[in-house]
Order: structure tokens, then C-alpha cells, then sequence
């Protein structure tokens, strides 16, 4: 199977965004990541490039858990653009502070949400430690509506750095970049283990 238009058009949300990514599990947290566009009535893929998923592979998102290094399959919402550096999005940028912590201790009230602290939890992720990789970043919206403690955090559309991640979608610099200055919302990523498991969505 390849991914055409017409198999794009055949997908329910198709009608709810003109910005689609899909990220194809290959193994061993390799994938293949597509961005389709529906800028003039008809959609146009504009990017394939090889990236990465969780180094743990994919898993429902029912059974996901913190600290797994797994990527959670399902369609979710894009947002937040965030780094080191704008490149130019369509919507406010957030910049990582030496502050910036995104929380992923289940005990901590604030679980998944960005946090400005002097310091924080071991646990919790560090943003400016990573500024390589979240030169250029997006929140992918997994456990992000009605959280659930323990069910992962910290799910982010982010630059490569050549390995799979902690369950992030990961792509190289030069594509992240035309993902941040193209993506309007809504704007949806779909993880999947295999191109013809998107007819479900």
C-alpha cells in the first residue's frame, strides 16, 4: 500500500484539518513520516522523510505508561510551538527558558504541563537540556485533555538526533523546520503501526 490522495480524501479526518502528519512505525523505532497539505482544495503530499518513534516501540494508549519509551498510537492535535529559536510559525512561539520544565512525575499536581521553576523533580524533563532537539518542537496533545496521572507526559513532534526517542516523534532539523513554518491548526499527527491502518481515521 502507498499513501495517495485519494486514500488521504477517504479518511474521516481529512474533512476536520488540511495539515495531516503520519508517522508509520518501521521497527525498532524507526518510522517513516509523511505531512500531507490541503492548501488548495486537493491534497498534496509535501515532505517523507525518515524519523523516529519511541525506542520502545508503540503501544494503545491504554496500556501506555510513564517512562515506557513508547509512542502512543492514535490521531492527536499539534500545537504549541516551542524552542530555542522561531522560525517563523503560524502561531504564538514559546521560548525554552533555563526555567522551562515539562513535569512527568506522576506525583507532582502539575503532571504534563509546562512549569517555570528555579528546579524541579528528577523526574521532570529539563527543556533548555535539550536544546538541540527542541530547537524546533511541537506538543503532540496525548494525555494532555482530562490528564491522567501516569499514562505519559512530555509527547512532543521534535528534531531528530539521529536515534529513536523516549516516545516522542522525531524528524531532522531541515524538515521540523518547514513543519513549524507550514502547520496551522488544527493540525493532526497520526501514529500508526502500518500505512493501511489509516483507513481508521
Amino acid at each position: 500500500m502507498s499513501i495517495t490522495n485519494q486514500i488521504i480524501e477517504t479518511m474521516g479526518i481529512s474533512k476536520e484539518t488540511n495539515h495531516l502528519i503520519m508517522a508509520i512505525h518501521e521497527g525498532e523505532g524507526h518510522a517513516t513520516v509523511h505531512y500531507w497539505s490541503n492548501a488548495k482544495g486537493s491534497w498534496e503530499r509535501k515532505m517523507q522523510v525518515d524519523g523516529f518513534l519511541g525506542s520502545g516501540g508503540t503501544t494503545d494508549p491504554d496500556k501506555k505508561q510513564e517512562g515506557d519509551k513508547k509512542s502512543p498510537l492514535g490521531i492527536y492535535k499539534v500545537s504549541t510551538p516551542f524552542g530555542t529559536e522561531d522560525p517563523g510559525t503560524n502561531h504564538p512561539f514559546t521560548n525554552i527558558t533555563p526555567r522551562s520544565y515539562w513535569i512527568s512525575n506522576p506525583l507532582d499536581v502539575h503532571y504534563n504541563t509546562w512549569q517555570e521553576r528555579d528546579h524541579s523533580h528528577k523526574d521532570d524533563e529539563h527543556l533548555i537540556s535539550l536544546k538541540d532537539e527542541y530547537k524546533y518542537a511541537m506538543v503532540i496533545e496525548y494525555n494532555t485533555d482530562q490528564c491522567v496521572k501516569g499514562k505519559g507526559s512530555a509527547i512532543f513532534l521534535h528534531i531528530s538526533n539521529g536515534t529513536p526517542t523516549l516516545g516522542c516523534v522525531s524528524v531532522p532539523e531541515a524538515q521540523m523546520r518547514m513543519l513549524m513554518q507550514e502547520l496551522d491548526e488544527p493540525a493532526y499527527v497520526i501514529i500508526a503501526n502500518s500505512e493501511s491502518d489509516l483507513i481508521n481515521y
